[in-house]
């Protein structure tokens, strides 16, 4: 198992951020330190796909495809290990922030959702639940604004979630395996953006296999709107350009979730881990959740995480958990058939 580095605790609810909309993009700002250019390229994935549980990527014709998730001519900036996702191209068009509002007028909720059907997106239960309570609401207003970068998109592809379906529901347990399994949630758009950003398939993988997991190496990217990021950047600019972990991996597997090692921080909750196999598209084969430091592994380090102020605090060892797509395949399968 790869050591664990820095890691995220929850979705970024306390000190939560001011979030412009501004319209069509301009040219990105975000920079990568010079890393994007010096990017392992992943390794084809030869697990072959399962037409009963897994579900196909769609890559509009007209829309290329990176294995880079950022510019090559990014500034040096910063000692930052992650990586600012500034690509336009396939898959990273396909992810996007979620927002709603809360009761501070000045402030935004965020979470990270990706685009699994030409009107859904997948992310996590408790990001619904959050914007829920924000608003005192049964039937929150939550925006999707896709591939935001630098805190601006086509504004004329803003979507607004008029449904979902959800894992948490009666019957969980807190900070219970059954909280984290059915920490998911599927969201229909107003707009189907996916016909024009494409959207992700998944893979639903025996994560218990060890082949499986020693294939999946080395190879697992996450891309998230962490609230930190980027750190050098004014605190109302931080989280308005996704950031990824290349190269990360499932470090094991319960009843349900995963266990794995990518970096992220509150804001990245809902994000997908996503892999290339060698039938050339990327899927994604789970979600990232938050950290759990009951968790204990052969080797992790002391992890980071926002604080109930929202100050970012160093806490003890933990590993970052999710949700496995069999907890949610069937139910996206059947919401992207409906439409």
């Amino acid at each position: 198992m790869r050591k664990l580095s820095k890691q995220v605790l929850i979705f970024f609810l306390a000190g939560l951020l001011s979030v412009p909309l501004l319209g069509h993009r301009t040219q990105a700002q975000a920079q990568d330190g010079g890393k994007c250019a010096n990017l392992t390229l992943p390794t084809p994935i030869a697990i072959p796909f399962n037409a009963a549980t897994d579900s196909e990527s769609f890559r509009p014709q007209f829309v290329q495809q990176s294995d880079r998730p950022c510019n090559d001519t990014q500034a040096i900036l910063g000692q930052d290990d992650r990586i600012p996702v500034t690509s336009q191209l396939f898959p990273w068009k396909a992810i996007g922030r979620l927002e709603w509002a809360t009761s501070d007028p000045n402030a935004t909720g965020i979470c990270t959702g990706t685009l699994i059907g030409k009107d859904l997106v997948v992310t996590n239960s408790h990001c619904l639940d959050a914007a829920m309570k924000a608003q005192n609401s049964q039937t929150p207003r939550i925006a999707f604004e896709p591939n935001l970068i630098d805190g601006s998109f086509n504004q004329s592809d803003l979507a607004t979630v008029t449904s979902w379906e959800y894992g948490w529901k009666s019957g969980y347990q807190a900070n219970s395996a059954d909280e984290v399994n059915k920490d998911w949630a599927l969201l229909k758009l107003d707009k189907p953006l996916g016909e024009t950003y494409g959207y992700l398939g998944w893979r639903s993988l025996d994560l218990s296999d060890e082949a499986v997991l020693n294939s999946l190496q080395g190879q697992i990217r996450l891309a998230g709107y962490s609230g930190d990021f980027p750190r050098s950047a004014p605190a109302n600019q931080q989280g308005n350009t996704a950031s990824v972990h290349i190269g990360c991996s499932i470090a094991g597997s319960g009843e349900g979730f995963l266990i794995h090692n990518c970096d992220t921080m509150g804001g990245a909750s809902g994000s997908a881990l996503i892999a290339r196999f060698d039938d050339g598209n990327y899927y994604i084969i789970g979600l990232h959740r938050g950290s759990n430091s009951d968790i204990q592994l052969s080797t992790q380090e002391s992890c980071e995480a926002f604080d109930r102020n929202g100050n970012i605090a160093t806490i003890g060892p933990c590993a970052n958990i999710g949700p496995q797509v069999s907890q949610w395949a069937t139910q996206a399968a059947a919401m992207r058939r409906s439409t």
